[in-house]
């Protein structure tokens, strides 16, 4: 059957005008296109939400302290799924406490992608559990544990819950020099404490990081949200409900 052109014309504009509607802002990409499973299901984005992408925007350094259940590195991992499909040159590396978490990481992305459409979906350059590279845009995302940051240069490095990666202070000074030409950092997770309970000693470096940046003693920004700005949270029967189930000390912690 022959198609008339005239139709095929019109579909190549209608394309190309998503393709700069998308490159152009992240808030209508992920709301039209970022698509979880079958049945397809879309993000639920909340002001929140915006708020914290507009964050990463205009900070070099973001700290993210987050609650449970708020999406918060969902969120971030589309934001760097945007800057990869949609940007020139852009290398984002992805560090998670193991290697088990750093590659479900990439699988949600992954998800994400066989959800495109297929004019959306990118040319697949290198492709695997721990890289995923984007030829048309020459942007490449890695996902590993921390160790093997040395030497490689970043656009962005996500740490994802740096509060339970051991060594963390370690691995932050093998981090920097891959950040120190124009890269951006965000850490986003549970702030975590302060103390080993036996040895009693000092071994957060996420805390440590947080108590500094609240004080104005690094070039880290604190993204602030509360809970209750999360619709699930308002509910006072559900929270009271799961502060008795977490415990006080896990309320505080994780909430």
């Amino acid at each position: 059957m022959i198609q008339n052109p005239w139709l095929i014309k019109a579909k190549r504009k209608t394309v190309k005008e998503e393709i700069t509607r998308c490159s152009k802002s992240f808030d209508y990409f992920a709301k039209n296109y970022i698509k979880f499973g079958t049945p397809n299901k879309k993000l639920e984005l909340h002001p929140f939400h915006e708020r914290l992408i507009d964050h990463y925007q205009s900070n070099s350094f973001s700290l993210v302290t987050k609650f449970r259940n708020g999406g918060f590195l969902t969120y971030t991992a589309a934001f760097m799924l945007w800057q990869c499909l949609l940007k020139l040159d852009k290398r984002v590396m992805f560090y998670s406490k193991t290697d088990d978490e750093a590659i479900a990481i990439g699988e949600m992305i992954q998800d994400w992608i066989n959800n495109l459409p297929e004019w959306l979906q990118p040319d697949p350059g290198k492709w695997n559990a721990h890289c995923k590279e984007f030829k048309e845009t020459g942007s490449k995302m890695y996902f590993h544990t921390p160790e093997a940051a040395c030497g490689v240069k970043a656009d962005w490095v996500v740490i994802d819950e740096p509060a339970f990666i051991p060594n963390m202070d370690a691995h932050w000074k093998a981090m920097w020099p891959t950040l120190s030409c124009g890269g951006k950092c965000i850490a986003v997770g549970t702030v975590g404490k302060k103390y080993d309970d036996e040895k009693k000693t000092k071994k957060n470096w996420f805390y440590d990081l947080h108590q500094s940046a609240f004080s104005g003693l690094n070039a880290f920004k604190i993204f602030n949200v509360h809970y209750t700005e999360h619709p699930d949270y308002t509910d006072p029967a559900w929270c009271k409900t799961l502060r008795e189930r977490l415990g006080e000390e896990g309320w505080k912690q994780e909430i």
